[in-house]
């Protein structure tokens, strides 16, 4: 039977462009909701309903 190698682990420069891009995709949900919470009222106009239930939808 052969024996498998191990692999090597990611490079450092491919580390470091992996840790960017996760931190840039983890940084995109507080903008996403800063952004969605002004236009609720307009969201509660164009529904019809109250901003209450408007609000329902951000969960």
């Amino acid at each position: 039977m052969t024996e498998l190698q191990p692999q090597a682990g990611l490079k450092a420069g491919t580390r470091a462009e992996v840790a960017i891009i996760l931190g840039a995709l983890a940084s995109l949900a507080p903008f996403s909701l800063d952004m969605y919470l002004p236009a609720l009222p307009t969201l509660a106009s164009d529904l019809q309903t109250s901003p209450s239930m408007a609000q329902v939808t951000s969960r």
